[in-house]
């Protein structure tokens, strides 16, 4: 049956460009997320899917019920949703208040490509209106603001990643180079506009980054090897967290350990992935596992071998949150909960997550409770405190990704047909 592959666009897992390292390997693999750089002047926007969240919309075709937990004497013990992660109604638990603010007065909303995040009341969105990339903050309360633009990248840079941490927003700049491989570095930017190089490596391919509470993690491959670095976002020291051999043959195999995406909530570690592979194709081959690093013993630890790689991979230290990759036409279950509790491994299928409607980001709202955002534009609770979850369909549809933010305990977003800026307060 044909493979159903689609692209998510937080994740930033991306594909090396045919061509870029000058050797002629050929890259087309869906599983790593082949999102083009942009070139400052050029946007990325993703279909329009329709939502369903109801349990009954979906296909299970999961069959796999015994896992290896990765870990001599751990069980893997498969419970129904209403055993371990009831749903409840999102209104009712989670919602205290939805705000909107007209704007239209002070921005014209067609300018708004992304909204980067939001700090003490003010709004910073990206722009290509003007054949670059440039970054505005808007004070959305002050009647009388008028957007300032604080940051802009020459026409014709290409960047990946970005992202806005706190009072921080980070972007990853490929650089023009002559040579073999391909530069590239990170810029913090200010809030101010301030810009600082905070990373900077050589990768014969296109490296993947994505943010931690208190960490950037940086993927990249070199010299034969498969590398993953932290980057801390308060000192800018750079740890090396694993390394692995890995070797292409040019035709699109590989041989070794790939160190595929991950992520967490909390500020104490996170998850990642190997896929093994013997002269296999990444895509559709190889073998899993998902390791827990922790940042206090500065150890990896393998917590989980599942039957099939990730899609999305993120949590805490007790809990597990996965979106699987390997799954076919028709529509079917995506979505994967763990419980970890001394030598058990509690696991439960999640029914608001699957194919086209994965799990595209998931952040700590507060502690044990974290908010996550799917690829139709649904935002989902998972408190792990209490044991349940809830989702919550956003009415105002076709805003991309990109134009949902958590921060200081809210979910904001843009209405554009309305020229709203819209915040669910949550309790």
């Amino acid at each position: 049956m044909k493979k159903i592959r689609f692209f998510s666009a937080l994740f930033l897992c991306i594909a090396f460009l045919a061509g870029c390292s000058g050797n002629g390997e050929d890259d087309s693999m869906s599983l790593v997320q082949k999102i083009e750089p942009t070139e400052a002047g050029g946007e990325n926007s993703g279909p329009e899917i329709s939502p369903d969240l109801s349990q009954e919309s979906v296909q299970d075709s999961s069959k796999e019920t015994v896992q290896d937990s990765g870990q001599e004497g751990t069980a893997v013990l498969e419970r129904t949703v209403a055993e371990l992660l009831p749903t409840v109604p999102f209104e009712e638990n989670y919602l205290e208040t939805i705000q909107k603010i007209g704007l239209s007065h002070r921005i014209s909303f067609e300018d708004m490509d992304e909204l980067l995040g939001v700090w003490e009341n003010r709004l910073y969105y990206i722009s290509y209106k003007e054949r670059g990339l440039s970054i505005y903050k808007l004070d959305f309360l002050e009647e009388d603001a008028e957007p300032e633009a604080i940051y802009s990248l020459e026409e014709g840079s290409l960047w990946y990643y970005r992202s806005m941490i706190k009072d921080k927003i980070y972007l990853l700049v490929l650089e023009t180079s002559e040579k073999e491989g391909r530069p590239f570095r990170i810029d913090e930017i200010s809030l101010d506009g301030q810009v600082q190089e905070i990373y900077s490596k050589d990768s014969a391919h296109a490296p993947i980054v994505y943010d931690l509470p208190e960490h950037l993690i940086v993927n990249y491959e070199a010299d034969g090897y498969c590398v993953m670095e932290a980057v801390g976002l308060e000192d800018h020291l750079v740890k090396q967290i694993d390394k692995r051999e890995l070797a292409r043959d040019g035709k699109g195999n590989m041989s070794g350990d790939y160190i595929l995406y991950g992520g967490g909530v909390e500020p104490d570690g996170f998850y990642y992935e190997i896929i093994s592979l013997e002269n296999e194709y990444l895509d559709a081959e190889g073998s899993a596992a998902v390791y827990y690093y922790d940042f206090e013993t500065e150890s990896a630890d393998i917590v989980l071998n599942p039957p099939n790689k990730s899609h999305f991979l993120s949590g805490g230290r007790d809990y597990i949150v996965r979106c699987i990759y390997a799954y076919e036409a028709p529509l079917s279950v995506s979505g994967e909960f763990y419980r970890r509790q001394g030598d058990e491994l509690n696991f439960c299928k999640m029914y608001e997550l699957y194919t086209t409607n994965d799990l595209l980001w998931l952040k700590e709202l507060r502690d044990g409770c974290a908010a996550g955002y799917t690829a139709q534009e649904n935002i989902l609770i998972l408190d792990v405190e209490r044991m349940q979850k809830s989702a919550y369909s956003i009415p105002e549809k076709g805003m991309k990704s990109s134009n949902v933010v958590l921060a200081d305990g809210k979910i904001y977003y843009v209405d554009k047909e309305n020229a709203l800026l819209c915040f669910l307060i949550l309790k």
